[in-house]
């Protein structure tokens, strides 16, 4: 109900810095108004006649359309996710506006923020994700996903960092995304268990996070971590053995890389995450034959077989390996 008597009207610097772009449901007693260079945040007054007062956050941070979406930080506390058309994911909390992005800029750099939907964005309780789709290149679409897993954030002196995974192919097409329960196809009562639900181009709507395939096709998991200079730029070293932890799956395994100065060299090994009597539920493996030489930084990469999804899916918990140090440069 409105009362006709009162200006039920907020204007929010007019048309300075754009249209609106997003506004958000009530986060920690506010709504937060975005423009794509502007933040506000909208406090109640209690009185009838305005209702609202706005305080301009932000004359440079904002959101593109479709990216925002509530959810929860690494702590579990109430917070706003949404995607900056400059410098990428950020997000409203206790700590105020931070950023989430330095770990995906340089590809950040390629989202076509132009685009007829440049972004979808929800979050996604149960995984504890926020799933970001954005359009990239000259695409007009949703081309690619990204997902936070947000209790792997931490704070540092470049925003938060960690988390990130990104996904191509139909999961990353969506032009809509929302939860619907995961039992959508039983003649039953709706399910409390929600799930994400995306609705393509091609007139499908796709179920996500459920079984090993994408939308019937088998796809390639594969983990990059960063390269490590264990003994500085000016001095090698050498991986002597590496061991891997990992959840215990029957007939599933998985391929392990070393790669040797950004690609210069890669080993690998394959290895099987049976688990070696009952009840082991996880699987530690010694990898005596993995090892490099002559390294000034080294990656690990683990990913699927030849032939992926056909086995099931791997969970990795801990990786180590023995590093020495060889001549000086």
């Amino acid at each position: 109900r409105s009362a006709v008597t009162t200006d039920n009207f907020k204007d929010l610097n007019a048309r300075e810095g754009g249209p609106l772009t997003g506004m958000s449901k009530t986060m920690n007693g506010y709504i937060y108004a975005f423009k794509r260079t502007q933040l506000y945040q909208l406090v109640r007054t209690g009185l009838r006649t305005r209702a609202y007062d706005s305080h301009r956050l932000s004359t440079v941070v904002g959101a593109l359309p479709g990216s925002i979406a509530e959810g929860k930080d690494q702590t579990g506390a109430a917070c706003l996710y949404f995607a900056d058309p400059t410098v990428g994911p950020c997000r409203i909390g206790k700590g105020g506006i931070q950023w989430c992005g330095q770990d995906i800029l340089t590809t950040w750099e390629t989202v076509n923020t132009d685009a007829t939907v440049v972004s979808r964005s929800l979050y996604y309780p149960d995984a504890r994700q926020w799933w970001l789709w954005v359009s990239t290149g000259t695409s007009n679409t949703p081309d690619l996903l990204f997902v936070l897993q947000t209790e792997k954030m931490q704070e540092t002196d470049q925003g938060l960092r960690r988390g990130w995974t990104t996904f191509t192919s139909d999961l990353a097409e969506a032009l809509s995304a929302c939860l619907f329960s995961d039992n959508i196809e039983d003649n039953a009562a709706r399910s409390l268990e929600l799930r994400p639900f995306i609705g393509l181009s091609t007139d499908k709507i796709l179920i996500c996070d459920t079984g090993t395939e994408d939308n019937g096709v088998a796809y390639t998991a594969r983990m990059v971590g960063a390269p490590r200079l264990v003994a500085g730029l000016l001095n090698k070293f050498g991986v002597k053995v590496c061991a891997i932890a990992a959840k215990a799956a029957t007939g599933v395994g998985v391929v392990v890389k070393l790669i040797r100065d950004f690609g210069l060299e890669t080993q690998s090994a394959t290895i099987d995450l049976t688990a070696s009597s009952a009840g082991e539920t996880t699987v530690i493996r010694t990898l005596d034959d993995l090892g490099l030489s002559g390294c000034r930084a080294v990656q690990l990469e683990i990913t699927d077989p030849t032939t992926p999804g056909t086995v099931g899916a791997w969970t990795m918990q801990l990786f180590a390996a023995k590093t020495e140090p060889e001549e000086t440069a």
